[in-house]
């Protein structure tokens, strides 16, 4: 275990909040967190490794500074973020992308971790399951008035978006979610299959829904995912558009 390296990303992850905002952020107890922060690092080799599970609650209360992969190599373990062969087709490549991050949604999404916003939510997903070069769209934000989906109060339609290996690939999915009182966000809920995206008038699904509707006896509620990955060679007037549209430096 690498206790420097550890602490450097304990700190990160805590951003400006204090160790017992972080510790209730997190669902740790504010005694582990401050014996993590103060251990020497002359106790590196007889300083109990901190358990997985802890590690993915530190990352999933960051929204987005550290990920449990960059935890998992101070503290000795092996990465769990999948490793994608280089050297796939294209298509599968993004496909494999495409199921990681959808693998993340799901997974945060239950995790009632308090984020900032719906955005440090899905910059969060990127950094711990995408990739840098990977923008993100929330077409409407919207009161909930459904039933279901956690007791979620909104929902909102997103995807995610990347131009890689010669291919741009669109992701869509919807996110529920409730606002706390300070403003940040409780994420309750995330649903992919076409069927439910046409439910929640998802500008993405429509467009995909008039792409299939010459196969017949297609059922749209059987569509896991809503995922296109089409050759594109961007010119550099394009790629200025795209970071006009998504933002250099930011992914509002």
């Amino acid at each position: 275990m690498n206790i420097e390296r550890y602490q450097l990303l304990l700190k990160k992850a805590m951003g400006s909040f204090s160790q017992k905002e972080f510790a209730e952020r997190a669902g740790i107890s504010l005694f582990n967190l401050n014996r993590m922060l103060r251990v020497d690092e002359d106790a590196d080799a007889s300083h109990p490794v901190p358990r997985k599970s802890t590690l993915q609650k530190i990352a999933e209360a960051s929204q987005g500074r550290v990920s449990e992969n960059q935890l998992y190599a101070a503290c000795g373990y092996e990465i769990v973020k999948p490793v994608i062969d280089a050297n796939l087709v294209p298509q599968e490549y993004n496909l494999r992308l495409m199921q990681s991050v959808k693998d993340g949604i799901s997974k945060m999404s239950q995790s009632s971790v308090r984020y900032d916003s719906l955005a440090s939510f899905l910059d969060a997903v990127k950094s711990a399951y995408g990739i840098n070069d990977m923008y993100y769209r929330m077409l409407t934000d919207e009161n909930f008035d459904g039933i279901g989906h956690n007791n979620a109060e909104r929902v909102a339609n997103c995807f995610f978006l990347w131009c890689n290996k010669g291919y741009r690939s669109i992701f869509s999915f919807s996110i529920f979610y409730c606002k706390t009182r300070r403003g940040g966000c409780i994420i309750n809920d995330a649903v992919f299959d076409l069927g439910s995206l046409l439910e929640l008038k998802h500008r993405e699904a429509n467009m995909f829904m008039f792409e299939l509707a010459e196969k017949d006896d297609l059922n749209y509620a059987d569509v896991p995912y809503v995922f296109t990955c089409r050759p594109y060679n961007a010119g550099e007037a394009e790629k200025r558009l795209l970071k006009a549209i998504f933002g250099e430096d930011s992914n509002d």
